[in-house]
């Protein structure tokens, strides 16, 4: 196999991990939004990686998604304010 065939091949797998590995993610946030979104010390990791996923999700146009994350990022927001 020549290395562009190897890396085509290496590069469209990885691509369907990614995908899957932010579906997991994103699945795992929406089933458990009451913990996900309660103020504690991690709040900003927590809203740095719910930028991350609505920018992978905003490219991708999926933007039911986006709007869900960002409905999840302003509960964290009023969490925090309380």
């Amino acid at each position: 196999m020549n290395k562009s065939k190897a890396f085509n091949n290496f590069s469209t797998n990885r691509l369907i991990d990614i995908d899957s590995n932010y579906k997991d993610v994103y699945d795992t946030i929406i089933n458990n939004v009451d913990y996900f979104t309660s103020f504690n010390d991690t709040s900003i990791k927590r809203i740095k990686l719910l930028d991350l996923m609505i920018e992978f999700y905003e490219v991708r146009e999926d933007y039911e998604r986006c709007i869900k994350l960002i409905s999840i990022k302003k509960e964290i927001y009023k969490n925090a304010k309380n």
